[in-house]
């Protein structure tokens, strides 16, 4: 029980890794890029690293729910 807990922790901690690293990747490449103001710039950046993830990551993170993970022992 307590190695299943310590592996969905991990792959928590590694989905929210994977989710900084977008968001502020996304905000720096939106920075560089014309806009109207820097809040717009940000908010772009936080959106593509959200689309992104939900692209790559929520896939990761329904294989390796509690729920999957409890069903295939």
């Amino acid at each position: 029980m307590r190695a299943e807990t310590g592996f969905v922790l991990s792959m928590f901690v590694l989905f929210i890794a994977i989710y900084l690293t977008l968001n502020i990747v996304g905000t720096i490449y939106y920075t560089m890029l014309p806009s109207n103001t820097q809040s717009q710039k940000g908010i772009r950046g936080g959106g593509l690293a959200t689309v992104i993830l939900g692209w790559l990551g929520m896939p990761l993170l329904n294989l390796y729910s509690p729920i999957a993970y409890s069903v295939q022992k």
